[in-house]
């Protein structure tokens, strides 16, 4: 009687750790206890829908990091909160057939849109299949984004008009001689006109301010005549003007010829 009385005592106890007891499982059934490991395609299907649900809900900065790394070297999260969440209103986008054979992989996506400042309201939208493309670096998938290289320099843009060179800053140009200077190298000649032969120089002139009458070197046409003004002062003379001489053949006026051949 003693045992039959332990023996339903204990029989609870027994029970209640065979329930607590893990239970076998089959070989054909999975392992829930392990991370369970997506095939590429459903990968990729899963990150393009976890995109564009950002982009649909308007959570651009969360779309950022799953852009191409490359890209987002160039571009910063203003930029690009700027240029790709600019003007459009993503309403819907379901993700359709993935291609793993192309480079970048390609995902089918079905978008539902607005432009934001065009004729359609953002009720109302457009509806496009765009074909997504998406790379996969270090075992991870990310939206392909390309990116706008810099333009190259060409003649004629602003950014390339070269200033013309200050006096002094010419390097290897040819600098162009002032006539009003005279010669500027030892091997050019002055291009101000020698005296002509009978230029006079006043007695008493001043060293360097020699009087000057017509055919000498800078003297005006009409026969002006002039000389130091400190000279002049203390002759107590004034610049005389002199009318040009003619010569008799230039006086005369050769009469037009009647005579009849």
């Amino acid at each position: 009687m003693i045992h039959i009385r332990f023996a339903r005592a204990i029989m609870p106890l027994v029970l209640s750790a065979l329930i607590l007891l893990p239970m076998p499982t089959r070989a054909d059934e999975p392992d829930q206890s392990q991370p369970q490991t997506l095939s590429p395609t459903k990968a990729l299907a899963e990150r393009a829908r976890l995109y564009w649900g950002y982009k649909v809900a308007g959570e651009l900065e969360r779309a950022y990091p799953l852009e191409d790394p490359r890209a987002r070297e160039k571009l910063t999260l203003k930029d690009y909160l700027d240029t790709v969440g600019g003007g459009v209103k993503w309403l819907d986008a379901q993700i359709g057939a993935v291609n793993l054979e192309q480079d970048p992989a390609l995902v089918t996506v079905t978008l539902k849109f607005a432009m934001m400042m065009g004729t359609y309201s953002p009720q109302e939208g457009r509806i496009r299949i765009l074909e997504d493309k998406w790379v996969l670096l270090g075992n991870q998938w990310y939206h392909y984004l390309k990116t706008r290289e810099a333009r190259p320099k060409r003649k004629g843009d602003p950014i390339t008009v070269r200033k013309s060179p200050e006096p002094g800053q010419l390097g290897n140009a040819q600098a162009i001689p002032d006539p009003s200077k005279g010669a500027t190298d030892p091997g050019e000649k002055d291009p101000t006109p020698t005296a002509a032969p009978g230029a006079a120089v006043e007695a008493g002139a001043d060293a360097g301010t020699a009087t000057m009458e017509q055919g000498a070197p800078g003297a005006r046409q009409g026969g002006f005549r002039w000389g130091s003004g400190a000279q002049r002062a203390r002759e107590g003379k004034r610049p005389v003007h002199r009318p040009q001489e003619s010569s008799d053949s230039e006086s005369q006026i050769k009469p037009k010829s009647t005579d009849q051949e």
